[in-house]
């Protein structure tokens, strides 16, 4: 930013970022080395009916800890004129919806960001990975209450302990909120999640449950567990045999069987359900039955009981 100012540069500075399945993008503008107006787009991995915009300091804040990292695409733009810069940025994304942003910036000359205030030296790697998890939880908040505005499911199915459920959905989110029930109900908590991590633990208000991400990723910033059934089966017996009364949720069936094959997993299946029946735990299991042939799904429906969403 330093550079940036000392130019000076009259134009725009441009960021994208993937961060952890997540797309952001934002943009700061100058006028002879001076921050004038600052933008930034956050979608959440997943769903593509939300997407939060901030501007101002907020803006200005993610696009500079979205710089920090590797693949973070960062693009500097020169302009002769601050009046070419309506142009320029209209070309820049045609999916982004800054445009009415963009045309009030460039009618007003709105100074929303030139107070902020920018560090004159660069965080750590260490420090760059907390800001990342501190910016992703601020974005997954938001959008959660844009997507979901004080949301509550019913959860209208008894469960028995000892038993296994087969819970048939489109989505993840009936699946999420067993889990979450009875995590808050006083179980002890595995969850086995393709989503973000991040996404299983919002939806649980009261426990601390282990939750693992099901992904060939690494990170530094979560728990993974790769969809190897066996280290699958490993992790969950350890869980087990340390808990008396625990619930199991593995939220991607569909996932488990590409990555492996239909009868192994049916194996995997059996396995743990014979496991989970000499304990007072649960296992839940979610999929999207359309996802499976008619034969595919009344082998798997004969092994567990089906819990279909609401």
């Amino acid at each position: 930013m330093e550079k940036v100012k000392s130019l000076p540069l009259t134009g725009y500075l441009q960021t994208s970022l993937a961060l952890e399945g997540h797309d952001s993008s934002g943009v700061i503008i100058f006028e002879v080395g001076r921050p004038l107006f600052a933008i930034y787009s956050f979608r959440p991995s997943g769903n593509e009916t939300v997407e939060i915009i901030y501007r101002g300091e907020r803006a200005m804040e993610f696009v500079c800890g979205d710089s920090l990292y590797a693949n973070s695409l960062i693009e500097l733009h020169r302009v002769k004129d601050i009046k070419e810069l309506e142009k320029a940025l209209r070309s820049r994304d045609s999916k982004r919806d800054f445009a009415q942003t963009l045309d009030n910036f460039v009618q007003t000359r709105v100074l929303e960001g030139r107070e902020r205030p920018v560090p004159g030296q660069r965080p750590k790697v260490d420090e760059a990975d907390s800001l990342s998890a501190a910016i992703l939880d601020f974005h997954l908040k938001n959008a959660k209450e844009k997507a979901n505005p004080r949301r509550t499911m019913e959860i209208n199915v008894e469960l028995t302990e000892g038993d296994s459920y087969l819970v048939e959905e489109t989505n993840r989110d009936y699946s999420h909120g067993i889990f979450a029930y009875l995590v808050e109900q006083g179980m002890h908590g595995m969850g086995i999640t393709r989503s973000n991590p991040k996404v299983l633990r919002s939806r649980v208000e009261d426990g601390s449950p282990t939750i693992l991400w099901l992904t060939d990723h690494e990170t530094k910033s979560s728990d993974t567990v790769t969809p190897s059934l066996e280290k699958i089966m490993v992790v969950v017996e350890e869980f087990l045999a340390k808990n008396e009364r625990g619930v199991v949720l593995i939220d991607d069936l569909q996932y488990l069987i590409s990555s492996n094959n239909f009868e192994g997993a049916v194996r995997f299946i059996r396995n743990l359900v014979d496991k989970v029946s000499e304990k007072k735990s649960i296992f839940l299991l979610s999929v999207d039955p359309n996802s499976l042939s008619p034969q595919e799904r009344s082998i798997i429906e004969r092994e567990m009981n089906v819990v279909q969403s609401r």
